[in-house]
């Protein structure tokens, strides 16, 4: 795939036109992305520096976010939508995120292929394996992400053991 795509589901890993960046970038870095793609809008600079450097002085965590932002302009060149406000990722860029696509396939009006793709694509709860020292506010993130997401892939799966069962698919069903 061309772009950005970001799997959360699982172990999170980060791709750039087909080429893996989980490990080039760091962990608190890594965070923000996962962050703003999850919420699906810009945040505030304000609110970043308190999530992930919540134990810092002001001036010390909003440094630390203008590094990491500078260091992520370079590692995702057009994947962000940065003002002296707020940061986002950029509006049309072309990015898929595998939580959102799970998110998607909750409506029973979605392709039932695509249904299906989002079920298979549960590689486990959210980041997992994932935490950042410090941070208790992404870490509390962090742990909602996983609750919500968890009751998600659990409906979908139902919903798709069931509309199985009533078109006498039953392999399907258990798979």
């Amino acid at each position: 795939m061309r772009g950005l795509r970001i799997l959360l589901l699982g172990p999170p890993r980060l791709e750039l036109d087909g080429q893996p960046l989980t490990r080039l970038i760091a962990p608190k870095h890594l965070a923000l992305v996962f962050y703003l793609a999850v919420r699906g809008a810009p945040a505030s600079r304000e609110q970043l520096a308190t999530l992930l450097w919540e134990g810092l002085a002001e001036a010390a965590a909003r440094a630390n976010l203008r590094v990491a932002l500078s260091r992520l302009r370079r590692w995702l060149p057009g994947f962000l939508d940065i003002d002296a406000q707020q940061v986002g990722l950029a509006p049309g860029a072309p990015l898929s995120l595998d939580l959102a696509e799970l998110a998607l396939a909750q409506d029973p009006a979605c392709p039932h292929g695509d249904r299906i793709a989002a079920a298979r694509a549960w590689r486990g709860p959210p980041l997992d394996g994932f935490s950042l020292e410090s941070a208790e506010g992404f870490e509390r993130w962090i742990a909602q992400t996983r609750q919500g997401a968890q009751r998600e892939a659990v409906a979908l799966r139902r919903d798709l053991a069931r509309h199985a069962c009533e078109f006498g698919n039953h392999a399907e069903a258990i798979e």
